[in-house]
Formats: structure tokens, C-alpha cells, sequence
């Protein structure tokens, strides 16, 4: 292996035999690391892997039926490491899983979803344990008839209108309601949203060149009506019509005054000097956009690109100072142009440090979850906007349990900012080797990742 060759960010984690500190009741587990410096690699020691282990059960309906093409997730953390689906006797399994604790998922079209076992939701799922070189078996479930929400969705003047997208949100019990099914009108612009529990639904409609609403006529998701949902029954004449929005075109260019394609814009509905709304839209290869759908009243335009100086609609600096464009549902408002200028952007002097990997607690000894803080230091060069940590390459079978990307904030030259990142460590690893990779932007936009090559 070349070792200059750049790969990334790349850390080698070694898992000390442990060592149990007692701090004011919480327990630390003493580990090493050596940091190999950004973008250099080095050659790992990997731990020897016994043979990987599986699940199996069986997936029926109410009344004992079989039930086939029922999709099977299994998760590790919150990351979904493993799809698989029943056969035509409800029966399925999982190979090639490292000795772990899972959570399963088990969804199909007309069933209520739910996790094992026979929970509502992935937080509270009970746990599967796989042993290497084994077949956790048994792991079954019994799906639910699901409810329906059905009903029409029209134009303006009664004519039924096909491809529109409903979608049914549900309180998840926090007070944020949540994605849980959807569907789409035929023809005749009817429409199912089905797979349903028990329980109180709000539904939106969304078709490209027609307002958007939520049931009944209602602009937001706040004020949106409740739809009653009872499990093997459908709720009917949950009809919609929808009507026709205004629509803003105009050109980009640049400053020689040639097309600019993929420009990112965005209509913002101006109310109380704030965006209530926003729609987004792109630029075509002759620097054409056009954005519909929008509903009566004020907006401002804004429009940029990487390499480019931002700018709002009237070739303004900022939101509050652009120019307002008046907008009434059904007509169509064009000429609103721009002109993008260059800007001489430099990439940010990123580096990355580890600190020293801990188990955080010893209800994370007991997981195997191992934090590390990274440090991401600008010690050069022009600020860092939206720094992310984008991907992670682990050996050994190590999983990062961190969403990605891990958004880490502004990184001003000659600053730094720290993040903390979670490993899950399967039993029997003792070191592992992890390539992190990262994104930035500079003042003008535009986007490096690093390492850079």
C-alpha cells in the first residue's frame, strides 16, 4: 500500500483489554488511539472475524394466513443494514450479520407496519441478538389489517385530476406528526391511502402546477383537519379540489451574458417580513426556470450557484432588501431575470484530529458503543461554511452509528470546532481502522470535499 496515497481522514482505533474507571457513579472505559494525520493511510490490524450469523421467522395475518411480500428491515442503531421479504409461506431469513443486537421491521401494502415485537416504533422495539456462526430463529410476527383514507381530488371546475400525491401524517406522540403512508389518484382522480392503525390522521395533497392544501381546504399542516382512521375499515369522501397556482419564470445568466444551467432558486412567500413558504426550483441548460403552484400574495426570489455571487431578485444583496413580486393563484408573472457574477472562492484549510475514543458509559460498554471526538481545525485559508462529515469507511465490521452527515457548523480561519461521532464494535474486534471523508463551502458557495486531490 502506498502510503501517501490520500483516502481520506483516516484513524486507527485500538480496543485496549478494559479497564473500568469509577467517576461519580458513571464508568469509563480507558482506550488508545494513534491519529495517522489527515489524508495519509495506514495499514490496519484487523481483528479475525468468526463466520457471520442470521435471523429467521415467519410472518402471518390475523388469522394465521401466510403472508408473502411482506419487506423485512433489520437495523443496527438507527441504520437499516439488511432488507430482505417473505416468501409465498410468510417465511424469510437474514444472512451475513455479525454478532450484534438488531431491531426488525416487517411492512407490507394493506398491513399495519410494526416492529418486533409487535411495537409501533423503532425506539421501542425489543432487541434480537445474533450470535456468529448461528440462526437467531423464531423471530416472527403477525401483521394487522390496515384502515384506508379514500376519496376524489378535483380541479377548480369539477374535472378529476390523476397523479395527485396524498400523503397521511400521524402524531407520533410528541407533538410532531410524522410520514406514515401514501398514495396517488387514478384517472378519475380517485385515490387509497391505506396500511393505517387505528387512530387520527392529517392528510396533503400535492400536484406540480396546483396549490398545495391539507384536508379540509387548509394551507398548513397546523391547521389541517383530523381524519378518524379505525383498522379494517376505510374512511371515505376525504375529497380535495385543488387549484390552479401562479406560476414565475424568467432567465440567468452570467455576466457575459450566457445561460447558466443548474442554478438553485427559491420563491419565498413573503409575509410579515419573514418566508412563510418556500418553493424551490433549478435552472435548465438555457438557464430557463420556472416555479408554479404558488398561491396569492407577495414573494422574493433568490438565486445562486456554486462559483457564483449570490443575489436576490432585483440583483439585491440580501432577503429584506429584494425586490417583492406580486403573485395571483392561476396567472403567470415572467421577465423576473438575473445575472450571476464569478466569485474567486478559495477551499478552506481543513484538518482533522481525533481525541482519545471512550466508552461514554456503561450502558455503552455493554452496547459496544464507542465515542470519539473529532476535532476539525481552519488553521489557514478562507472560513469554512457548512462543514459536514460525510462518509465513514470502517474495517472489522465496525459500524458508525452517527447519522451522516453530521453537520459540524462555520469553521472561521484559525478556528476549530469539535464533534463527537459513535462507533458500534462488534465482539471480538480490537482494533479497527476508520476513513473519514467531509465537505465544506467557501464564501461564495462553493462545495470541496476533502481530502482534496
Amino acid at each position: 500500500m502506498n502510503p501517501q496515497k490520500k483516502t481520506g481522514f483516516q484513524i486507527l482505533l485500538a480496543v485496549f483489554p478494559i479497564v473500568l474507571i469509577f467517576f461519580a457513579s458513571l464508568f469509563i472505559v480507558s482506550t488508545g488511539v494513534a491519529n495517522t494525520g489527515t489524508g495519509t493511510t495506514n495499514e490496519s490490524i484487523n481483528a479475525a472475524l468468526s463466520n457471520d450469523g442470521g435471523i429467521s421467522g415467519n410472518v402471518t395475518d390475523e388469522a394465521g394466513q401466510p403472508l408473502g411480500s411482506v419487506e423485512v428491515n433489520v437495523y443496527s442503531g438507527w441504520s437499516n443494514v439488511s432488507t430482505t421479504y417473505t416468501d409465498e409461506l410468510g417465511n424469510f431469513s437474514v444472512s451475513g450479520l455479525p454478532t450484534y443486537q438488531y431491531k426488525l421491521e416487517f411492512s407490507r401494502k394493506g398491513s399495519i407496519s410494526e416492529y418486533y415485537d409487535d411495537k409501533q416504533g423503532l425506539g421501542s422495539a425489543n432487541l434480537v441478538y445474533v450470535a456468529a456462526g448461528s440462526t437467531t430463529v423464531g423471530i416472527n410476527a403477525v401483521l394487522s389489517t390496515g384502515g384506508t383514507i379514500s376519496g376524489q381530488v378535483t380541479d377548480e371546475t369539477g374535472q378529476p385530476l390523476g397523479s395527485v400525491h396524498a400523503t397521511a401524517y400521524r402524531d407520533d406522540g410528541t407533538g410532531r406528526w410524522s410520514y406514515v403512508s401514501d398514495g396517488y389518484t387514478d384517472d378519475l382522480g380517485k385515490y387509497s391511502v391505506t396500511s393505517l392503525a387505528t387512530g387520527q390522521y392529517k392528510l396533503y395533497f400535492y400536484k406540480t402546477s396546483y396549490c398545495e392544501e391539507y384536508y379540509n381546504d387548509k394551507p398548513d399542516l397546523t391547521s389541517a383537519d383530523l381524519i378518524d382512521v379505525t383498522a379494517g375499515s376505510t374512511t371515505p369522501e376525504i375529497n380535495a379540489a385543488l387549484s390552479t397556482g401562479g406560476t414565475i419564470s424568467g432567465q440567468v445568466n452570467d455576466e457575459n451574458g450566457q445561460p447558466l444551467g443548474s442554478v438553485y432558486g427559491e420563491a419565498c412567500k413573503y409575509e410579515g417580513y419573514r418566508c412563510t413558504y418556500i418553493y424551490a426550483f433549478f435552472t435548465d441548460d438555457l438557464g430557463h426556470y420556472s416555479v408554479s403552484g404558488l398561491r396569492t400574495g407577495q414573494y422574493k426570489l433568490s438565486f445562486s450557484k456554486d462559483g457564483y455571487i449570490p443575489e436576490y431578485y432585483n440583483d439585491k444583496p440580501d432577503l429584506a432588501s429584494a425586490d417583492p413580486i406580486d403573485m395571483t393563484e392561476g396567472s403567470t408573472t415572467s421577465g423576473k431575470d438575473a445575472t450571476l457574477a464569478l466569485c474567486a472562492g478559495t477551499a478552506p484549510d481543513l484538518r482533522l484530529s481525533a481525541g482519545t475514543p471512550i466508552w461514554a458509559s456503561f450502558a455503552d460498554y455493554t452496547r459496544r458503543r464507542l465515542s470519539m471526538p473529532i476535532t476539525i481545525s481552519n488553521p489557514g485559508g478562507p472560513s469554512a461554511r457548512y462543514v459536514a462529515l460525510t462518509n465513514a469507511i470502517n474495517t472489522g465490521g465496525v459500524l458508525l452509528e452517527t447519522w451522516l452527515p453530521d453537520w459540524v457548523g462555520d469553521v472561521e480561519a484559525g478556528e476549530s470546532l469539535t464533534t463527537t461521532i459513535s462507533y458500534t464494535i462488534p465482539t471480538g474486534v480490537t482494533t479497527f481502522r476508520t476513513t473519514l471523508f467531509a465537505s465544506a463551502q467557501d464564501t461564495c458557495g462553493t462545495t470541496y470535499n476533502y481530502p482534496r486531490t
